[in-house]
């Protein structure tokens, strides 16, 4: 079995400045983290490879992703950035591709860009459905973190209409912490989203969860791999870290050792699938 560790990131000290996502007050992400820190990491956690995503929206993260490829062969496969809902975002995708001319570029797997809670009918209009037409043509996944159900919407519609594009929903989608009413409405939009039989989902957490716990919490995090497990299975759901984000509440040893005690009612081929076998699928890798 190969393990992977299908969401984390690295970034250099300069890019901390360009992360609206984290935690301005927050000194525990406000370093750099490179590769060696990482693969430490890994070791520890007796993960054999893993995916690297983006983390800043810009496309020089794109020529630093492809370096820290190249300078790795635990790296297989990185997700760039692409300027979706820009002005023309066909032709940001296609500059994201050309860097599988260059050094590492040839293990680019995928796309993204964050959106937060910001409307995504760009997804699903013309010029975006043209951009992820041209993702699919290029084998690129789309990689997206729908929270809302208008984003859910979306993600959907686009579904519909490229059935061949692979989509990664990240973070479980944002669950909801403490708040058993909004609980139905996740589950919904799982729900929803797990009925396109090209999505899968990562079973991680996000800052906002992160930022919500006091501390690390394996008991909540259950219930959502569960749920996400009972709607996507097994052969569509992958583990992921979120390092270093997730160093918030927990080590990567700990973050991955709770997902793997999730998993502790499957059969071994689910858990194979789950833990490594579903990200070298889906994102068409090789360990």
């Amino acid at each position: 079995m190969t393990t992977v560790d299908s969401h984390h990131h690295l970034w250099p000290l300069d890019a901390i400045h360009r992360q609206p996502w984290r935690p301005a007050d927050d000194a525990v992400l406000r370093r750099a983290f490179e590769l060696g820190e990482f693969e430490r990491a890994l070791d520890e956690s007796g993960i054999d490879g893993s995916i690297l995503m983006q983390s800043v929206d810009a496309a020089d993260e794109n020529q630093r992703l492809a370096a820290y490829a190249a300078s790795s062969s635990r790296i297989l496969g990185w997700v760039g950035y692409a300027d979706l809902p820009g002005s023309d975002p066909e032709c940001e995708v296609a500059a994201l591709a050309e860097h599988r001319t260059t050094a590492g570029g040839d293990k680019l797997v995928g796309l993204r860009c964050l959106v937060g809670d910001d409307p995504m009918a760009w997804a699903s209009q013309a010029r975006g459905l043209a951009a992820l037409r041209s993702a699919e043509a290029a084998s690129l996944v789309w990689d997206v973190v729908p929270i809302t159900d208008a984003q859910v919407d979306a993600v959907c519609r686009v579904s519909e209409a490229l059935p061949g594009l692979r989509i990664v929903v990240d973070h479980l989608a944002s669950p909801p912490v403490d708040d058993d009413g909004a609980r139905d409405a996740w589950i919904e939009r799982l729900r929803r989203l797990a009925a396109s039989p090209q999505v899968a989902i990562k079973l991680s957490v996000g800052v906002a969860v992160l930022q919500r716990w006091e501390e690390w919490d394996e008991q909540a995090l259950r219930p959502y791999v569960d749920a996400a497990l009972e709607h996507f299975g097994p052969q569509r759901c992958m583990v992921a870290s979120n390092w270093p984000v997730v160093l918030l509440r927990a080590s990567h040893a700990a973050a991955w050792q709770s997902a793997q005690a999730s998993l502790g009612a499957l059969a071994p081929a689910a858990r194979d699938d789950v833990l490594g076998g579903t990200a070298l699928r889906w994102y068409g890798v090789q360990a």
